[in-house]
């Protein structure tokens, strides 16, 4: 039961959640070149809903909210859709590496500011130094050097950008209503909202996706929906009410190393050394940000 699962065990299922998502970057390049954004957000969102049916009914949990929290939910699902949206927009238009480097990094960034205005807790000047060290592990996995303002922040890259505003505050978010509602709850109500409202988006271009590769199409949908929205998502949400979302966000900085391998595995594309020494960097900031500091307690 999710109850039970104690800290490590949920570290351990939240580093594969991370796989899942380094992953999501190549599946959903692909996908973008495939279908409409909109679209792929539907039926992603449709199957993951789909999938987490059996467990509700397993869990057997009350489905009532109050209305302030449905409020509360509703906000969360348009973030969602707004997350995707920066996305799968981005990695169609702009550099999928830059995308999955500048999300990654600045997700916990932009977290830890949230917490810090919403829940008015100081951050520790360790959490500080392992937010800085991640920034620059991706900085150098990305070659920052090599690439032009102007490329960084051109038509596909910004997106790049809003993407981890809307993650991150859809992470304080999630911490926030999960004191009322379990995570099971949450998360199956947050992508059901997601699924209605991204239905009539969907509809405008087609509902059902047509393409010469729809094989390889519905591949990477699945892959999205069950993967990395479904697995990833829910144990994402439930790290963030248990270790807090400072905490849970800082996982993402292994991100761009898992999304390196993974295309070395898949695509052949060897890494270099400068991604290697980014990615060690990266790991070392999640260390680092996850230490308990003397005479202070750990959480958001």
């Amino acid at each position: 039961m999710p109850e039970r699962l104690t800290s490590p065990t949920l570290i351990i299922l939240l580093v594969f959640a991370m796989i899942g998502w380094g992953g999501s970057w190549t599946s959903g390049k692909v996908a973008s070149q495939l279908a409409r954004p909109e679209v792929i957000i539907f039926w992603r969102f449709l199957i993951t809903v789909v999938s987490m049916v059996p467990l509700m009914i397993v869990q057997r949990e009350s489905m009532r909210v109050e209305k302030r929290t449905l409020l509360w939910l509703l906000c969360a699902s348009l973030l969602l859709i707004a997350y995707n949206m920066f996305f799968l927009v981005g990695v169609r238009k702009g550099y999928a590496g830059a995308g999955g480097v500048l999300v990654t990094t600045l997700n916990p960034v932009m977290t830890l500011i949230w917490t810090s205005l919403f829940f008015r807790k100081r951050p520790w000047k360790l959490q500080i130094a392992g937010l800085f060290l991640g920034f620059v592990g991706g900085a150098i996995i990305l070659n920052i050097w090599r690439i032009s303002y102007n490329d960084l922040l051109d038509s596909g890259n910004i997106f790049f950008l809003l993407a981890p505003m809307a993650w991150s505050l859809l992470t304080v978010l999630s911490q926030k209503i999960q004191k009322q509602l379990s995570f099971t709850v949450f998360s199956f109500y947050v992508f059901a909202f997601a699924t209605v409202i991204s239905f009539p988006l969907a509809c405008l271009h087609g509902l059902w996706p047509t393409s010469d590769q729809s094989m390889v199409l519905w591949a990477n949908i699945v892959f999205l929906a069950i993967v990395a929205t479904s697995f990833g998502a829910t144990i994402y949400f439930l790290a963030s009410s248990r270790l807090g979302s400072q905490r849970a966000s800082s996982f993402t900085f292994l991100i761009p190393m898992i999304a390196v391998l993974i295309s070395w595995l898949v695509l052949d594309e060897k890494p270099i050394t400068t991604t290697i020494i980014g990615g060690a960097l990266s790991i070392a900031a999640v260390q680092m940000i996850n230490m308990k500091p003397s005479g202070k307690a750990a959480g958001a």
